[in-house]
């Protein structure tokens, strides 16, 4: 029955290719979303994320493409940026160099914007100002802090959620 079920959701949401995501510790974790993302599109998942990325510091490989195997970056960076107070000019310059980098290169690039854990404010207006202008997609989580085990990094019910959006969104 789950077979049928995840073939119905294939089908319907017409997730063929795969999925690049590009994060944190949010995103890092052992039961993190995109463990969860895995599960629901039938293993096309592939994921760069690290503990303590940052905007500023994140480097995109220069012989990265987009594939038929792989079409679509998830951008889910931001948190760290927030809480090592990176400047703001830093954050919009490094996000706009990557953010274009991987629309000149045929990917479709969902942002999601960092979750309400503290004044994120700017970081997410810069995001999604960068994502209007380049007419990608946005995402906004639902976000729920009493679901997570510090304030910012996600239990196993909140992660299945993130991934559930963001699914929804591919």
């Amino acid at each position: 029955m789950n077979k049928i079920l995840l073939a119905a959701m294939l089908f319907c949401c017409n997730v063929q290719a795969g999925v690049l995501v590009i994060g944190d510790s949010i995103s890092a974790q052992v039961h993190s979303w995109p463990t969860h993302l895995r599960d629901m599109t039938g293993d096309n998942v592939m994921v760069m994320a690290q503990n303590g990325r940052t905007i500023r510091d994140f480097t995109l490989p220069n012989d990265l493409v987009a594939m038929p195997n792989v079409d679509t970056v998830v951008y889910f960076l931001g948190a760290n940026d927030v809480i090592k107070r990176t400047p703001i000019r830093t954050v919009a310059e490094r996000a706009l160099t990557q953010l274009r980098f991987l629309k000149d290169r045929n990917f479709r690039v969902i942002v999601v914007l960092v979750p309400d854990f503290g004044d994120v404010s700017q970081v997410n207006r810069i995001l999604g100002n960068k994502a209007r202008g380049l007419k990608m997609e946005i995402i906004t989580l639902d976000w729920d802090s009493s679901l997570t085990y510090d304030g910012i990094h996600p239990l196993r019910s909140l992660s299945r959620q993130i991934a559930s959006q963001i699914f929804n969104a591919i």
